[in-house]
């Protein structure tokens, strides 16, 4: 991880990181191990390389991504058959639930709220977070232009048929 500072506020721990892939990420943490994060993230052209996160799932924790502005794209499971890449926009929320393996790529200047609640496993190797790398089937995971159009695609015609 980049550069990180902390403040203990007396009732929570805030925590602000810059993120490998360049996101910017302030934690709030609470004693009870609910955790909520906004999350930035720069602008970036696709050009340039896609600022993916690891693909990844939490052991004991659930998560909720509420998307503030912008869009984000992502993955639930990857199997050897393939995956399917969807879109949530300015507004809309995703859970993510324990043991669910997923992967987030953040729009250019997106901004998101993420809570985590539940117990915690945490990871000695990641500072104790409740954070574990899915391995190799997201490897092969390929998030791009066409993911954005195809994912807009079918969750505009799934919208038509309600």
């Amino acid at each position: 991880m980049g550069d990180k500072s902390d403040h203990d506020l007396g009732f929570a721990t805030v925590t602000q990181k810059v993120m490998p892939n360049g996101e910017i990420r302030t934690h709030m943490r609470l004693p009870s191990g609910i955790t909520t994060t906004i999350t930035r993230m720069p602008d970036w052209k696709w050009q340039d390389g896609v600022p993916v996160h690891e693909g990844h799932y939490h052991k004991l924790h659930m998560e909720n991504y509420i998307v503030l502005r912008g869009w984000m794209l992502y993955v639930r499971s990857v199997v050897p058959a393939g995956y399917d890449v969807s879109v949530a926009e300015k507004g809309e929320m995703v859970i993510f639930h324990r043991k669910e393996h997923h992967l987030v790529l953040l729009g250019p200047e997106a901004i998101i709220q993420t809570t985590t609640y539940g117990s915690s496993v945490g990871n000695s190797r990641l500072e104790d977070l409740d954070w574990w790398p899915s391995g190799e089937y997201y490897k092969v995971v390929t998030l791009n232009e066409r993911s954005l159009f195809y994912a807009r695609e079918r969750k505009h015609n799934k919208e038509l048929r309600r």
